[in-house]
């Protein structure tokens, strides 16, 4: 749970900690269920899986077999952009409450750049964000989550081992 709240804007609460994107799919068992058995998915059985496919198309391509190993997931990787682009909701709470109060804004004939109404996020932050400062946080937070998180450090370390293990042999 800390590591997820702290993605979401460093929540101390349990009333805020209920904002991030997992729990408002899911029930907190089926939630702690999914995170743990998605990172043992993408953590282990993707270096499985890889190695056995790029072998794969390789050898059923033996001109540029190589090249289509990029190729592949590189479709794929679409592929699945477009589908949660348009499948998938949005549940990040900043933004919904955002298009909430855009919405009451126009249905008050009030512009767009109106203080009367605004998110309890925007009367926190004192006012709207510059991009600048959104990107700095976004980019900086890895990095401090890294050296504070000690789970996040392990599986970092696991991750290393694994793919160091994985290229060497």
């Amino acid at each position: 749970m800390q590591v997820y709240s702290a993605i979401s804007g460093d929540l101390k609460n349990e009333e805020e900690r209920q904002l991030y994107t997992v729990s408002d799919l899911y029930s907190d068992q089926v939630s702690s269920t999914l995170v743990s058995s998605s990172t043992l998915l993408t953590s282990l059985v993707s270096i499985a899986i890889g190695p056995v496919f790029g072998a794969w198309v390789a050898e059923k391509l033996p001109n540029d077999g190589y090249k289509w190993i990029f190729y592949s997931t590189t479709i794929f990787s679409a592929l699945v952009q477009g589908v949660g682009l348009f499948l998938l909701r949005e549940t990040y709470h900043p933004v919904l409450l955002e298009q909430q109060a855009a919405k009451l804004k126009k249905s008050m004939n009030l512009p767009k750049t109106s203080d009367r109404v605004q998110t309890i996020f925007e009367v926190k932050a004192g006012g709207k964000k510059s991009a600048k400062e959104v990107f700095i946080r976004g980019m900086s937070r890895p990095f401090v989550m890294f050296f504070h998180e000690p789970i996040i450090q392990v599986q970092a370390l696991f991750m290393a081992l694994l793919y160091g293990v994985s290229t060497l042999f």
